[in-house]
């Protein structure tokens, strides 16, 4: 299956999806048991139902868009020391050696391998989180986050180093993919701006 098709399945099949995360998630959970508590897969920082969410607003796809075949934007795909909807917090530092590696990392649709939706540009830390620049390519996808109407961040990873719980800290992530969602697990996690200029609403910390 094309990436293209992944990605238009995806957008329509909301119960199919919420059943994939589940299992997800599931699997991430019964291998960190194992592991003693260590992911030992990789693991999506969307909630369960942002496919759901994202299929509840079809009416976003009934309308005529206009079709870009291109849209560059920035935005945080992690912001530290907030605390997640899974109950995990991610630190400063915690994806610079993963960085360091310089490790070509794919922009996808809702985590799903198939569904590539564009290109990053640049990875980096800085004071508020893991800020990216990328460029959609797929033009479903490209109209959407032009006009603001889909604005989620996450990623898939594995960790690497942690301590606690209630929340979890995350010290050490290796970053595997970065994805457009509906409903990020971090809901600071957005696009913030595009390419011509339209500065979206900036999430408060």
């Amino acid at each position: 299956m094309s990436g293209a098709s992944a990605l238009d399945n995806g957008l329509r099949g909301g119960a199919e999806a919420r059943r994939e995360e589940r299992d997800s998630r599931r699997g991430t959970e019964d291998a960190e048991k194992e592991k003693g508590g260590k992911a030992a897969l990789i693991s999506p920082t969307s909630a369960p139902d942002c496919a759901a969410a994202f299929h509840a607003n079809a009416s976003a796809f009934s309308a005529p868009l206009r079709e870009q075949s291109v849209v560059r934007f920035a935005g945080y795909v992690a912001v530290f020391d907030r605390v997640d909807r899974g109950g995990d917090v991610v630190r400063s530092g915690a994806f610079a050696a993963s960085l360091r590696e310089r490790r070509a990392v794919p922009l996808l649709w809702q985590h799903r391998p198939g569904a590539v939706v564009g290109v990053i540009e640049t990875l980096t830390e800085d004071r508020r989180g893991l800020r990216v620049v990328a460029r959609v390519t797929h033009p479903t996808a490209a109209g959407l986050v032009a006009r603001g109407a889909l604005t989620g961040l996450s990623f898939g990873y594995r960790v690497t180093a942690a301590r606690g719980g209630n929340p979890r800290e995350l010290l050490g992530l290796e970053l595997a993919e970065v994805s457009l969602v509906a409903m990020p697990m971090q809901p600071l996690a957005r696009v913030i701006a595009v390419e011509d200029g339209s500065i979206l609403p900036a999430p408060k910390a």
